[in-house]
């Protein structure tokens, strides 16, 4: 996935690494320790809330209405589209 990552986004695999390190320090300290809410798509309960890799699937919002997903884009914290 680390190759594929690179070769879409024509970043080096060295910055995807830094950028994947800083977006788990960013979120760890978003959401350690706190509650969190799920929000899964509509398709999910057709298409399953997991992709292929095991991962969930769903909008992370913390107690106080943050979009979790929306605050590691903000910060530019993502690899690919």
């Amino acid at each position: 996935m680390l190759y594929l990552d690179a070769q879409r986004s024509g970043r080096d695999i060295k910055t995807i690494n830094a950028l994947g390190r800083k977006a788990t320090a960013f979120t760890k300290s978003l959401v350690e320790k706190k509650q969190i809410r799920l929000e899964f798509d509509s398709n999910d309960v057709y298409l399953g809330r997991r992709d292929k890799y095991g991962r969930i699937l769903a909008h992370v919002y913390l107690m106080d209405g943050t979009f979790l997903n929306a605050e590691i884009i903000k910060q530019g914290l993502w690899v690919c589209l």
